[in-house]
């Protein structure tokens, strides 16, 4: 028997993502569309945590969420799980201009489900 994954996102690449990714013989992934808070929190866990939870009280069923956060070495992690808000204000540029004279460029992603 198949196990069904309800998957909360408005982005339907995440949800093609996920179908290529998982086992489609015991699996079967729908997307319910219901927009999210978006709340800060110091770490993409906790927003992920947040988000199912919310989903889960209007659903009144098990879902799944996933939430991203962009971390630049350099300025301590920032804008880390706020990528959303930063993106939004300060733009790409923005962050680039923050990194004028900087030489140490690395970064990474986190995702959390």
């Amino acid at each position: 028997m198949k196990q069904h994954i309800l998957f909360v996102t408005t982005n339907k690449g995440k949800v093609k993502t996920l179908r290529a990714k998982i086992t489609k013989d015991k699996f079967i992934v729908s997307q319910k569309s219901l927009k999210l808070p978006e709340v800060q929190a110091k770490n993409v866990e906790l927003v992920a945590k947040f988000k199912a939870q919310y989903a889960f009280n209007i659903l009144k069923r098990p879902v799944l969420v996933q939430d991203s956060s962009f971390h630049i070495h350099a300025l301590g992690g920032f804008p880390g799980p706020h990528v959303k808000y930063v993106n939004e204000t300060l733009g790409p540029h923005g962050i680039l201009r923050l990194m004028e004279g900087v030489t140490q460029r690395e970064c990474h992603f986190e995702h959390a489900l």
